[in-house]
């Protein structure tokens, strides 16, 4: 159950592409959400990061899915995951009582953990709620 004293951590969906910053039409989700529902950080594949967090009360309600796409740099410097799970624990704990921007693809505003990826050709932020 999340609480007054936690974190949240602010999301909104689109993608980004070297022809312009970022594409507000993509733009579709905009989410905030408590740390006390993180779920969990999955490499879902090579040029996917998965970050889920709990539904809402009833035990049936599906989790909240935040999708990263992302370059594929498993070969080179490593798996994004590894950059995506520190920018969604730093944003945790990240004093009390916090918002913290993590993606905010609407607004082209990121957590500074996130500007060494979101470049990455067809960087995309998707939200999926059990809505």
């Amino acid at each position: 159950m999340s609480s007054i004293k936690d974190n949240y951590l602010l999301f909104t969906g689109g993608t980004r592409s070297s022809a312009s910053p970022f594409d507000r039409s993509a733009s579709g989700a905009f989410i905030i959400l408590p740390c006390s529902k993180l779920a969990g950080v999955e490499a879902t594949s090579d040029t996917t990061t998965t970050v889920a967090f709990e539904g809402g009360t009833n035990k049936q309600d599906a989790p909240t899915i935040v999708k990263f796409t992302h370059g594929n740099t498993t070969t080179t410097s490593g798996h994004r995951i590894k950059i995506i799970a520190k920018v969604i624990a730093e944003g945790c704990n990240e004093g009390r009582h916090a918002m913290v921007t993590i993606a905010d693809l609407y607004n082209d505003k990121f957590h500074q953990g996130l500007y060494e990826i979101y470049d990455d050709p067809g960087f995309e932020v998707t939200i999926t709620t059990d809505s």
